[in-house]
């Protein structure tokens, strides 16, 4: 992740930084917590534009991705986005 890119490399911008011209764009979860005895929502949010460099990707089709969860527990998704 980087808050500067060069053009050579390939990147993805992750919101809220605008996606412009990119073919899609990160968007990061936000996470619900417990303190005490009130549910909040935790904000995931970067402070600068930010950009993942992407060093190789393939093409597969979105009928086949799966949630999974990172190693803290995150939820880990692919948003479609609704069409018409």
């Amino acid at each position: 992740i980087t808050s500067t890119r060069t053009p050579t490399d390939d990147y993805l911008p992750i919101s809220p930084t605008l996606k412009r011209l990119y073919p899609m764009q990160i968007r990061l979860q936000n996470n619900r917590a417990v303190i005490g005895n009130r549910a909040v929502l935790q904000v995931t949010a970067l402070r600068k534009n930010s950009y993942l460099r992407i060093d190789c990707s393939y093409e597969v089709s979105i009928v086949v991705l799966e949630g999974t969860v990172d190693s803290l527990g995150g939820g880990l998704r692919v948003r479609v986005k609704k069409e018409g």
